[in-house]
């Protein structure tokens, strides 16, 4: 069978409460020739074609470099030399919050398992430039990390960077989120939609076994595995007030009564409320469709899905209302994925 790329799914590491993102004094510039820098491995070979971050706030902005730099791996740190000679790019960063993005001198392609820094160098002197960070993502130890204009790596920032490749992905790295916000969903049984979720996006004939859901529960409710006609449900498993039995909200397992194997196709997980107390869902925003494929949350297997369960519906997947550029935080529990049509082998991607 062709090879398929099989999506991780990360769910943050630090939450206690609903998802934000705000910019930190450690991750910063304010000063000429400072800099900031993301260090990772390669996850795959890729053609890159373009680059992007967040600004959460800026007193004066810069003129600025954006690089991709070679590590000494004895010290960590960025060498300064360019992986290729066409890796870099010129932005003006201006005063306030942003998104900035663009692309290289030139597509270039790096293999997988190289050590690069994406390093942001101010060419001009800024006045307390704070870039964009995930709080409820606490970067590990180890790959990847990041650095503030000096040697020692720092494990409490997950940046809001992204890197494009051609023909329109972008790369997924764990703790590294090219989101713009994150929000928050209140609904209950009498709203319209009442049912929010993920369409899921199956390559790979796969087994599922249930959810991990970041949300909070003041009401019951269902969760729901919706079949590819967007009506028929293959699946369910109720949650109650008391789950989590904490006033803010936690990341959860559910698990259904049976395991069930999916081929190939797009399918619907769904949180539906089934009183008039309202539940709390999360929500991440992208810039584009190219860097939700970049979500360590499940890359393009995941897009917001929403519809009104009432009176039948729904009856199809056009009853279903799909934002392309949004992500909610369910994600699937894959116990199992087909190998080459002999059999299975196990293999968990919720981390």
């Amino acid at each position: 069978m062709p090879l398929v790329n099989i999506p991780q799914y990360y769910m943050p590491e630090n939450v206690a409460a609903a998802p934000s993102i705000a910019g930190a004094v450690t991750f910063d510039l304010t000063a000429i020739n400072q800099t900031v820098a993301l260090v990772f491995s390669m996850p795959k070979l890729a053609l890159l074609d373009e680059w992007s971050f967040y600004v959460f706030s800026a007193t004066a902005g810069c003129n600025a470099q954006v690089r991709l730099e070679t590590v000494d791996i004895t010290t960590g740190i960025p060498t300064g030399t360019l992986v290729n000679a066409n890796a870099f790019a010129n932005v003006t960063i201006a005063s306030g919050a942003g998104f900035y993005s663009g692309a290289f001198q030139a597509n270039f392609t790096i293999t997988a398992g190289t050590i690069v820094a994406y390093v942001i160098k101010a060419l001009t002197a800024p006045t307390a430039l704070r870039f964009g960070v995930f709080n409820d993502a606490t970067a590990s130890t180890g790959l990847p990390y990041v650095l503030d204009s000096g040697p020692t790596p720092m494990s409490s920032i997950s940046p809001l960077f992204g890197l494009g490749v051609s023909g329109g992905t972008a790369l997924q790295f764990r703790n590294v989120w090219p989101i713009i916000s994150a929000g928050t969903i209140t609904y209950n049984v009498n709203s319209s939609p009442n049912a929010y979720g993920n369409r899921l996006d199956i390559a790979v004939s796969s087994v599922i076994s249930g959810v991990r859901l970041w949300f909070e529960a003041d009401g019951p409710g269902l969760i729901k595995l919706y079949d590819a006609d967007g009506s028929t449900v293959l699946r369910s498993v109720t949650f109650g007030v008391g789950l989590p039995p904490f006033l803010d909200a936690y990341i959860n397992d559910f698990y259904f009564n049976s395991p069930i194997a999916l081929p190939p196709g797009q399918y619907f997980l769904s949180v539906e409320p089934n009183t008039a107390t309202s539940l709390t869902f999360y929500n991440f925003v992208f810039p584009s469709a190219k860097y939700r494929s970049g979500s360590p949350l499940g890359g393009n297997s995941l897009a917001r899905a929403s519809t009104t369960v009432a009176g039948g519906l729904p009856l199809s997947p056009s009853d279903w209302f799909v934002q392309l550029t949004q992500q909610t935080t369910i994600v699937p529990i894959i116990e199992s994925i087909e190998t080459g049509g002999v059999g299975q082998s196990a293999h968990t991607f919720v981390a």
